[in-house]
């Protein structure tokens, strides 16, 4: 599971970024939620997650011995609060063809990791 997770904290950039204005090598992990809970999944299995932080949207994973994780928590001050917690389905995220190219490149840059 450790080498995953490091293959997609190293495969973050700008255009897999919600936010590429805000990314940057010193909070790559800004705007990466969505894409990265869906990588995860692809990798780990579980559930998917959507919550509210703030006014923003934020996605994690729980997995299926029920742990939560959350490799994007870091773009925000903590503690934060979740709002609004509920599980969401893949294909409802998967609707937006900017999230699914984020998505794609996201995944590819990870299995280039992996290699």
């Amino acid at each position: 599971m450790r080498h995953v997770i490091e293959a997609i904290q190293h495969s973050w950039i700008g255009a897999t970024s919600y936010w590429p204005e805000r990314w940057s090598t010193s909070l790559p992990e800004a705007g990466q939620c969505l894409v990265t809970a869906l990588v995860v999944q692809d990798y780990l299995g579980g559930e998917l997650r959507r919550c509210k932080v703030g006014r923003h949207r934020h996605f994690w994973n729980v997995l299926r011995d029920g742990t939560e994780l959350d490799l994007t928590a870091g773009q925000f001050d903590l503690p934060h609060e979740r709002t609004e917690v509920e599980a969401i389905q893949r294909h409802r995220l998967l609707k937006t063809r900017t999230t699914r190219d984020r998505y794609h490149l996201l995944k590819r840059r990870v299995e280039e990791e992996l290699q």
